[in-house]
């Protein structure tokens, strides 16, 4: 929430008991010495009684024509989250507002207030918004305050407490929110010089932090009635907002100051961000003569949960907040996996930084390492594992996979080290596996490594058969120029299509694969134009591909005919990058094809998006492949990062938020809703009747749907990465109308996908899908 002409402030406390009331009163003064038209919020409020004016009534009284607003008010003086359940309690009609809810209210105040501003003639405004107790008190829901006002995101002023332990509690409330991603602009404390704690946290905050602090001295004693306590309360304002700045302090009038700087500073991050970011980075994947203008930049300020906060377009309405949020479609390039800036993973990754920072790992080892070994043998390797090999990233994980497999290969054949470097890959005609040359070159030639200079695709790829969902039919299709005539199948249902143990037995299209996959096999032999040292897939999904959805029938029969000996017996490689760890619904699609690989290899939701990491697993053969005398003979690749602790910790975390993910009530929904009646069957978060509706319009060649994933194929003249069909659907994605949601999504050539975590909750989903809907019709 920003406002280019209203500054705002969320003024949080170390405690109760602080002062943030009377900072509260006496910043909204100061401002108003300084002529700005200052405004003051409180959102939730508990007093003693109807009698008590509460904090806002407080500020009232001592800085006059101050507005004032509270939200949420109730005549008991406890936690807001038991206020509000005691008002349920008492009237069964009374809801208790969601955080959701909490949050809106708390904008459209806002907004209100930057209306009122951009009418005034007063060059700056203000508005404070003090919160309720300590960072961490929790709001009418019951959530932490530091965590329900995160989408806000505001800076906060920071009241610390004077109290005995109140360093500490100033400390440890100044790095919760932190962790939280909040900017703390200000520290302010009352001057109590039994414990000067003033003194230290001064010390702390302006000369080791640079962040402004200010103090004040104490408050009056109660007087012995109203009028009395009114005088003096009113000489003690007077004196600290009059306060000249000296030497062991700063003035009130300096902070404000200060604090415009900072909000100035801001806006002009965020208004010349785009340009500076033209002038200077080189982006992945964007032909940087299409990006023209700073317009053409999406800013991002901050994220949370689903959706990204980002500068918002030039609005001719000055009340409009600059910053907006936008459905973050794609996941962040298929990260994200339990939301944006998961508090658990923001704290995880801040104990294993102060805990270990990096340590090298060869010979070495440390608790986050072994912990995330031990989970994923667990789970994504039960049953055929036996090593986790660390990396950094998806690319050079699948680097690593390529070489276990290929050693493992000519090792067991005894091929000398000149024969081993003939070895070609098998694999499926629209696959990616990354951007490394070794990596590359396990892939067909395709817009991704045309004009890289090194690659030569060294392998062969068969043309599968993929499947969509057309006019709500489940439609199998095999073309292209490997198939001696094109067929096609349908399904009712997915579990059908995906029951491969019956279809193993009786479904036509089984002998058709066994047949073809076979004949291409004993082609490739026989003529010698390749020797095969390894089956590289991704399982279920190609994704860069273009979100190609395999018959896993296809899949689960090539696998099997490559493992025969008179095939090669060769090593299976999956690339779950993408597709495993229940991206698609299962921790590994191997479940849905019911066979174990050799080798695998994981990245992206590995960590929940908050660091890059991956990992190479692999069964006990291809381990003891590297095993001998001499140094050469041991895999020779690594990373100086090779098991970063804080990469693994994270990951452990963001592992075990997974499986706690899709055990939630709306993911059991969404099984049954797809008619999931066993484990190991498909189903998505998407409403079926929603996806079989999207696939038979007249715009659309075909939708499918799978975990998190959704996937609309437009009709159009091309195909392909290089298509630009889908640039028009995702304009207006991006661009709605009114208050509709915005929607960021990357487009794959034809092809329109959009991804969420697994804990994005059915409403979220159906505002998705509403918005879909409204623009491909």
């Amino acid at each position: 929430m920003l406002h280019r002409y209203l500054r705002t402030h969320a003024l949080f406390g170390a405690n109760t008991d602080v002062g943030k009331t009377l900072f509260a009163t006496a910043l909204v003064r100061a401002s108003q010495a300084l002529g700005e038209a200052a405004y003051y919020l409180k959102p939730i409020g508990t007093t003693a009684g109807t009698d008590d004016p509460g904090d806002d009534g407080h500020v009232r009284t001592f800085a006059h024509g101050v507005p004032t607003e509270c939200l949420f008010r109730f005549d008991e003086p406890v936690s807001p989250h038991l206020a509000a359940a005691r008002a349920q309690s008492r009237d069964d009609k009374y809801a208790v507002p969601t955080d959701h809810e909490f949050v809106r209210a708390i904008e459209r105040h806002a907004k209100q207030v930057a209306a009122l501003c951009s009418a005034s003639e007063s060059e700056y405004a203000s508005l404070l918004v003090e919160t309720a107790g300590g960072v961490h008190s929790p709001v009418l829901s019951g959530t932490s305050q530091a965590e329900a006002l995160r989408p806000l995101r505001l800076p906060a002023i920071l009241i610390g407490s004077h109290a005995l332990g109140g360093i500490s509690a100033t400390l440890t409330a100044y790095e919760s929110l932190k962790l939280r991603g909040y900017s703390v602009d200000a520290v302010l404390c009352l001057k109590e010089d039994r414990y000067a704690n003033w003194d230290y946290l001064r010390q702390y905050f302006e000369k080791e932090r640079q962040i402004p602090f200010a103090c004040a001295s104490l408050p009056p004693e109660r007087a012995v009635n109203a009028q009395a306590e009114r005088a003096s309360m009113t000489a003690w304002y007077d004196s600290i907002t009059a306060a000249s700045e000296r030497h062991d302090e700063i003035s009130l009038g300096s902070l404000i100051a200060s604090l415009r700087t900072r909000h100035a500073k801001r806006i002009d991050d965020l208004d010349t961000a785009g340009q500076r970011t033209l002038d200077t980075v080189w982006w992945p994947f964007v032909q940087h003569s299409h990006v023209k203008t700073p317009a053409d930049v999406m800013v991002i300020d901050s994220a949370h949960k689903d959706s990204f906060s980002v500068l918002a377009s030039e609005s001719s309405d000055e009340s409009d907040p600059m910053l907006e949020p936008v459905f973050d479609g794609s996941a962040s390039w298929w990260t994200q996996a339990v939301g944006h800036s998961h508090p658990e993973l923001a704290l995880t990754a801040a104990h294993a930084a102060a805990r270990y920072g990096h340590v090298l790992f060869p010979t070495a080892t440390h608790k986050p390492a072994l912990d995330l070994t031990r989970r994923l043998l667990d789970t994504a390797g039960k049953d055929w594992a036996s090593r986790v090999f660390f990396s950094d990233d998806g690319s050079t994980g699948m680097e690593v996979a390529i070489k276990m497999a290929l050693h493992s290969y000519a090792s067991r054949s005894q091929l000398s080290i000149e024969k081993s470097k003939s070895l070609r890959i098998l694999g499926l005609s629209g696959s990616y596996h990354g951007d490394t040359i070794g990596a590359m070159d396990a892939s067909e030639p395709s817009i991704y490594n045309a004009n890289v200079h090194w690659h030569s695709g060294r392998g062969f790829w068969f043309d599968p058969p993929s499947y969509l969902i057309e006019n709500g039919k489940i439609v199998i299709k095999c073309s292209g120029s490997q198939w001696k005539h094109e067929a096609s199948a349908t399904f009712e249902s997915l579990a059908k299509l995906f029951d491969l143990t019956h279809r193993l037995e009786h479904d036509e299209l089984a002998v058709t694969y066994r047949e073809h996959i076979a004949r291409h096999l004993t082609e490739l032999r026989e003529q010698g134009s390749i020797q095969a040292g390894a089956l590289l897939l991704e399982p279920i999904l190609m994704g860069a591909g273009g979100m190609i959805f395999v018959d896993p029938l296809f899949q689960r029969v090539l696998i099997d005919t490559v493992r025969e000996e008179d095939h090669g017996n060769l090593p299976v490689i999956f690339d779950e990058v993408f597709v495993g760890l229940h991206r698609l619904g299962q921790i590994t699609t191997g479940n849905y094809l019911g066979v174990k690989p050799d080798v695998a290899c994981y990245a992206k939701i590995l960590t929940g998006g908050t660091v890059p990491m991956a990992v190479t697993l692999a069964t006990s053969a291809i381990f003891e492949s590297y095993l001998g005398e001499h140094k050469v003979d041991a895999l020779l690749h690594g990373h100086s990062y090779t098991a970063h602790p804080i990469g693994c910790a994270v990951a452990v975390k963001a592992l075990e938020l997974v499986e706690q993910a899709v055990e939630e009530p709306h993911v059991d929904v969404a099984r049954q809703r797809w008619g999931m009646t066993r484990p190991a069957m498909p189903f998505s978060l998407y409403d079926p009747d929603f996806v079989s509706e999207i696939s038979s319009l007249p715009t659309v060649r075909g939708a499918m749907a799978l975990g998190t994933v959704l996937a609309i194929t437009l009709e159009s003249a091309s195909a392909g990465y290089a298509s630009n069909a889908a640039q028009d659907v995702l304009k207006n994605l991006i661009y709605p109308p009114g208050e509709a949601l915005a929607i960021h999504a990357r487009p794959l050539g034809n092809v329109v996908y959009f991804m969420t975590s697994l804990n994005t909750q059915a409403p979220a989903i159906r505002t998705l899908e509403n918005r879909i809907r409204d623009v491909l019709g």
